[in-house]
């Protein structure tokens, strides 16, 4: 990597901050060098590769022999071919250890989509592990395999081979999923293809602004799989068996779907002989998503039947969470109702969590060296405040049983949306830690190239980028905002 490149790009903020504010993790202090500065526009170029002979320039020849092989090459594998010019033979070799059976045959009774990636996730556990969560996808019911199959093909490594970690909890996951579906008005479970190319998702009626019209939406297949399914929300361990070190962890031996709506265990009993509600008791009654709208619902509110999915949920963990947050600050959902207080980082855990719970499409973002975090909820019937194409809302629950907003107008507090603060930038992620950029949601953004070169002026893939920012606690100091990987070009845009 050439040296004169800038160690720091000094524009963007993430990661959480520090407890005893809204949020529940500490960030992380850098120092900074700059090795050389150099000129950044119009950006740095590579030379043009060499002009490479294309296909039609080589002389025509008889097929002697052919084969192929489909795989998944992880970081150090190798696959060969074999040619051999005196018999006329080609072959394809691998020479890698193959997966254990069961692991095949739960590739082949999965999704035709999930085979790969399932594949290349089986081939980065210890073949103890791979063969466990291969025995949950083989036991499991028809309806739940393509849940528990993309769990385990998109969970990270580490989640997957966390001691605390029960590959049961896969099967309890999709389970409930399935158990609860019809006792909600406001979703239908949504099947769709046959044989080996199969999927599910979720459908909601949601309501026009104007409250002339009902229709239907029909969340993508993705979208369903990411942030319906998936049994990680943001930096909790996806687990349901505590062990000592747990102080901000506690699940009370239940996974969240379980815990939030049923409230099985009378000693850990969340809703405190009827003091609080229980999720499932208020999820019942709403028959719609929402209605599409900029609504601010206050705390106050009645729960009833005109209420939507979203507005009863928000009131639910409003309720949950009426005080300010103590020494301890959990971070798994189950601890958190139980505790009974918070600032936006719990708000926003339980929100995901009880919403997921209750089959509505959430994730978790946030402007983290802003101090603050929040939800969105996936509806792509109408277009954003800034980001025309962006299909998520803005979902908020203030703090210490405040009010809940539906895709306010001010989301995210950015001057640009009308709020009091300067949004260096923001982010969610998904389940297996891959981070998604919504910075363009929530304030104007213009597009910064950085490209990684070696000393002969060629693209550098994989080199890792670092950004880094003041927060709204310490102007003067920087702290890690974001790190990024260059694509094949040398570039993060």
């Amino acid at each position: 990597m050439r040296k004169s490149f800038v160690a720091m790009i000094l524009l963007v903020a993430l990661t959480g901050v520090w407890a005893g504010n809204e949020l529940t993790l500490k960030p992380q202090k850098l120092d900074v060098s700059i090795v050389k500065p150099v000129g950044v526009y119009p950006y740095l170029r590579a030379k043009e590769p060499t002009a490479k002979r294309n296909a039609g320039q080589f002389p025509k020849a008889a097929t002697v022999d052919e084969d192929s092989i489909h795989t998944v090459l992880a970081p150090g594998d190798a696959v060969y071919i074999r040619v051999d010019t005196r018999a006329g033979d080609v072959e394809a070799i691998d020479l890698r250890d193959s997966l254990p059976e069961e692991c095949i045959n739960a590739i082949n009774i999965s999704p035709r989509w999930l085979k790969l990636d399932l594949y290349q996730s089986f081939r980065h556990l210890p073949e103890d592990r791979a063969q466990e969560l291969a025995d949950v996808i083989l036991g499991a019911p028809d309806e739940e395999i393509d849940e528990i199959a993309f769990c385990v093909a998109h969970m990270s490594p580490q989640s997957l081979t966390d001691d605390r970690f029960d590959p049961e909890l896969l099967r309890i996951n999709a389970d409930w999923i399935y158990r609860l579906a019809d006792s909600l008005q406001y979703v239908e479970l949504r099947e769709y293809g046959s044989g080996d190319d199969w999927y599910t998702t979720t459908a909601y009626p949601v309501v026009s602004a104007d409250l002339t019209d009902t229709s239907i939406l029909e969340i993508p297949r993705d979208i369903y799989y990411w942030f319906v399914v998936h049994p990680k929300l943001s930096d909790e361990a996806p687990k349901m068996r505590d062990d000592s070190h747990d102080t901000r962890e506690l699940t009370f031996g239940y996974f969240w779907r379980e815990f939030l709506w049923a409230n099985p265990d009378d000693h850990w009993d969340y809703t405190n002989d009827g003091e609080y509600p229980l999720l499932s008791d208020w999820m019942k009654i709403p028959k719609v998503l929402w209605i599409r709208d900029d609504t601010v619902l206050a705390a106050d509110r009645e729960v009833n039947e005109n209420c939507g999915a979203l507005d009863v949920l928000g009131h639910w963990v409003s309720t949950m969470l009426p005080s300010p947050p103590a020494a301890v600050r959990p971070i798994q959902p189950n601890q958190i109702a139980v505790a009974h207080y918070g600032n936006c980082g719990e708000v926003q855990d339980l929100l995901a969590a009880a919403g997921r719970t209750a089959l509505l499409p959430i994730n978790c973002v946030g402007t983290l060296l802003q101090d603050h975090v929040w939800n969105e909820f996936w509806d792509d019937g109408y277009p954003g405040p800034l980001w025309e194409e962006d299909p998520w809302r803005c979902y908020q629950v203030d703090r210490w049983g405040g009010a809940t907003s539906l895709e306010p107008s001010w989301g995210g507090y950015d001057f640009d949306r009308g709020g009091s603060k300067n949004v260096s930038n923001a982010l969610t992620w998904r389940g297996d830690g891959y981070m998604i950029d919504r910075t363009p949601a929530y304030t104007n953004v213009c597009t910064l190239i950085v490209e990684v070169l070696d000393v002969d002026g060629n693209p550098v893939p994989g080199a890792e980028v670092t950004f880094a920012s003041n927060s709204c606690y310490d102007t003067a100091g920087l702290y890690l905002a974001d790190i990024r990987a260059t694509g094949s070009d040398g570039r993060v845009v």
